[in-house]
């Protein structure tokens, strides 16, 4: 049997006869670099999450520089980001325009998702420190962030917040509330491999902010949006015309996508049944998960993934090196216990819109026959 981690020649082989057409008018046309199709897809996607305006970017890790880069903040800046989450969340604020700052590494919860209770302590200790406060919330594997709390705290230390829904495309909060529809500005990475991906790099940021908005146009096209006009540094960071094309019939299929993943999901945590593995709790804070990835907790983490592979169910760590232990980060000297012992025992499967009811019986079965 042969399961694949991702399915992405499904999802082709769903958009090819829409697609195909407009990718030939494209080439056509030779409308390559911020061609009509990209505002298409910019507004198909506000509408879609529930936000006024959208820029397409180059990637998401752009999407989160200028995200961070265009509250245009003055003055000190402190930034709070998960410890348990992709280096490049970080890297967005070490790399943005924003060079007076500081940050903190927040250890995260038993669902994967930043601790705010330890984000409040944290305030607590720094607030009348800073002129700027920012915390950048990460829904990671589908989930969310308790965002109910993050924003009463946003409203008691004026913070400002940046969401990083790169793997939670359409996650709704406990109120009901796409992800995205909370910070002054959000990112999403548009990477092929997320629930909404490109045919390769890709990114789009969100806000209700029409000067923020304003700002983004300008960053991440050199600091323009009048051709020679330079109001500002900037990047070149847009998002190619040809993969709105693919994204626009992907957005298309991502409600349907999305419960398909959950179909999965369900099966797995319903009949999974192994003293060894720890199965996935959506929190009280998340009232729908889109199941990017379906983590599992095992102690004897080498010797079930050596399994899996015997039986050829593929696997993937994430994330096998916490960004403090990083090369890059290595010396700054957090201690997140959680995101570490997570980093040691946490497997994802298999998991994607696509499967078959025989490769899901099939992975259920090996796994509840795993022993140590």
């Amino acid at each position: 049997m042969n399961i694949k981690f991702n399915d992405l020649s499904a999802q082709w082989k769903e958009i090819s006869k829409t697609a195909l057409p407009s990718i030939i008018d494209v080439l056509e046309t030779g409308n390559f670099i911020l061609g009509k199709q990209v505002s298409e897809f910019e507004n198909e996607f506000k509408k879609w999450n529930g936000n006024k305006y959208a820029i397409g970017v180059a990637n998401g890790t752009d999407a989160l520089m200028i995200s961070v880069s265009s509250l245009s903040l003055s003055g000190s800046t402190i930034f709070y980001v998960p410890a348990n989450t992709y280096i490049a969340t970080l890297l967005g604020v070490v790399l943005s325009l924003n060079n007076n700052h500081k940050y903190k590494l927040i250890d995260c919860d038993e669902h994967f998702q930043i601790n705010t209770n330890l984000l409040e302590a944290e305030l607590n200790k720094d607030i009348g420190k800073y002129d700027n406060y920012v915390v950048m919330p990460v829904h990671l594997y589908g989930m969310c962030c308790n965002m109910t709390h993050i924003c009463e705290l946003k409203n008691r230390f004026n913070l400002r917040i940046i969401e990083d829904c790169s793997q939670s495309h359409g996650t709704l909060t406990s109120e009901n509330k796409k992800v995205g529809t909370y910070g002054d500005v959000s990112a999403f990475s548009l990477y092929p491999g997320k629930n909404l991906g490109a045919a390769g790099d890709a990114g789009i940021i969100v806000t209700d902010n029409e000067d923020i908005y304003q700002s983004c146009l300008k960053l991440r096209n050199l600091g323009s949006i009048e051709k020679y006009k330079h109001d500002v540094v900037g990047w070149n960071s847009r998002l190619d015309t040809i993969q709105s094309v693919i994204l626009i019939e992907k957005l298309k299929f991502m409600d349907e996508w999305n419960h398909k993943r959950n179909y999965v999901a369900n099966r797995f945590l319903n009949e999974i049944k192994n003293e060894f593995i720890k199965l996935p709790k959506t929190p009280k804070y998340c009232n729908y998960n889109t199941y990017h990835i379906f983590p599992i907790l095992c102690d004897e983490r080498e010797n079930l993934m050596d399994y899996l592979s015997s039986k050829k169910i593929p696997s993937i760590i994430h994330y096998p090196i916490p960004i403090e232990r990083s090369g890059a980060f290595k010396n700054k000297k957090f201690n997140s216990k959680n995101t570490i012992k997570y980093s040691n025992t946490l497997v994802s499967l298999p998991i994607h819109p696509f499967m078959t009811e025989n490769e899901i019986n099939y992975i259920i079965d090996s796994l509840n026959n795993f022993k140590k």
